[in-house]
């Protein structure tokens, strides 16, 4: 299965881990920003107005551009790799 993300997905998906306080659970989060420091920004707004806590309260990591998700992945569709995890 061949799959080809636009020029914008290219330029600006992130991709971050959102751990829920007090909680084991993660959420995968993706996101179109101009830059990792508005993807970190918009993430905890967004996350912290979703699940109605303070935005002091949402923990991001893992936070990675387009370009680190192609660098690290390994699927042979180079636009699948954004969807690995590991």
């Amino acid at each position: 299965m061949n799959m080809q993300l636009s020029d914008r997905c290219r330029t600006s998906l992130y991709r971050v881990i959102f751990g829920k306080p007090y909680s084991s659970d993660e959420r995968v989060v993706f996101l179109m920003a101009g830059s990792r420091d508005a993807a970190s920004k918009r993430a905890t707004a967004v996350l912290a107005a979703l699940y109605d806590i303070d935005p002091l309260e949402v923990h991001l990591y893992n936070q990675a551009s387009f370009a680190d998700l192609i660098n690290s992945g390994v699927s042979d569709d180079e636009d699948m790799r954004v969807f690995e995890i590991g």
